[in-house]
């Protein structure tokens, strides 16, 4: 196994991996606020009486 002696081949893994964890981390933010607004229309109309 050559692959893992070759810097181009290591780089390109890292970058892979970057990319995965930075998609993670959007999706994770996204959803979390979709929650967060959710919750906080759940409270204005709880506040409001009409949910």
């Amino acid at each position: 196994m050559k692959v893992f002696g070759d810097p181009r081949a290591k780089a390109k893994v890292r970058r892979y991996i970057v990319w995965g964890i930075e998609d993670g981390i959007v999706c994770a933010s996204f959803i979390a606020s979709i929650a967060l607004a959710g919750w906080v229309f759940h409270l204005i109309f709880s506040v409001l009486g009409v949910a």
